[in-house]
């Protein structure tokens, strides 16, 4: 669509339904925004940025305040509502206030995180308390922004190398060995991940051996249902919105 101010306002996010129920994420419209395009005398694009949004209370009403929107959980957590200090990137935040706008992509995310400071600061200095907006230059994206980083760059060579170990694997050990058991340690090396070779020893009923309890593996099946459960449902489950359908 071509750039226009309502364009970029419906984008951004508003103020949440069900704030004192815990729904302090808000997310805008991350589609709409990437598709805001100016083809007038300066071109630019519509850029999505999710900011991280502090607050710290100085008095006992609006900490209370705080805990009640945040469900008590900034008691339960590291956050910077209560020690000052911002929450690692690669922890869980259930009591993180997030709030998405949607600007063009000609302003920086330094850019971003003054504006909104100084808009978060005016809205809650009659209440006594103190806000501060963190950006970080990863949480905005634009159309034309890099898909990917060096991380997933290398992420995606080891996947493609091991594919091709894979492939390779596979080939040599139906063309040359034909599922015969090799001696020689070369011959083990290339039949190492040879897909047949491998899916028949994962899949195959061994005899249980004596002394062995077998009820272990069953409580390992467990451990690992109850490990997906706690990292990724109840995850889900128990962050702070409203309608998770």
């Amino acid at each position: 669509m071509l750039f226009s101010f309502p364009d970029v306002v419906d984008a951004t996010a508003k103020l949440p339904a069900g704030l004192l129920h815990g729904n302090i994420k808000s997310y805008g419209q991350f589609d709409e925004c990437l598709e805001v395009i100016s083809k007038g005398r300066r071109q630019f694009v519509g850029q999505y940025c999710l900011a991280n949004v502090h607050i710290q209370a100085f008095e006992e009403v609006t900490d209370r305040f705080l805990d009640e929107i945040t469900l008590g959980r900034r008691a339960n957590e590291i956050t910077y509502n209560r020690t000052h200090m911002p929450v690692p990137d690669l922890l869980p935040s259930m009591a993180l206030i997030q709030f998405a706008s949607c600007i063009p992509s000609s302003c920086t995310p330094e850019d971003v995180q003054v504006t909104l400071t100084d808009a978060m600061q005016w809205a809650v200095k009659p209440t006594g308390m103190r806000a501060s907006v963190q950006v970080y230059p990863e949480s905005c994206t634009t159309l034309k922004s890099n898909p990917f980083t060096k991380g997933e760059v290398a992420m995606i060579l080891v996947i493609v190398i091991l594919l091709l170990l894979v492939f390779f694997s596979s080939a040599y050990d139906i063309a040359e060995l034909n599922y015969a058991e090799s001696e020689s340690p070369i011959g083990k090396a290339l039949v190492a991940f040879s897909l047949p070779r491998n899916w028949e020893r994962l899949f195959k009923e061994d005899v249980v051996q004596p002394g062995v309890i077998g009820s272990l593996d069953g409580i390992r099946v467990f451990s690992t249902l109850w490990v997906v459960m706690t990292h990724k449902i109840l995850y889900y489950a128990q962050e702070p919105w409203i309608n998770k359908l």
